[in-house]
């Protein structure tokens, strides 16, 4: 799964791998942030399906 931040301050991994036979519908993972405030966007974007947006606010 492919993944991408609408910011740069947002540090993500370019690509996660999941075990979907231990997690099919959830899943935590720790993203780094720098020191600008505000609401951003993490879009996941599996192989096969549609992408999700998550929005992720600091303050």
């Amino acid at each position: 799964m492919r993944v991408t931040s609408s910011d740069p301050s947002l540090v993500v991994p370019k690509e996660l791998l999941l075990d979907f036979d231990k997690h099919q519908l959830k899943f935590e993972y720790d993203i780094k942030v720098g020191t600008k405030t505000g609401t951003f966007t993490i879009t996941l974007t599996p192989a096969v399906g549609r992408a999700v947006e998550v929005q992720v606010t600091v303050k």
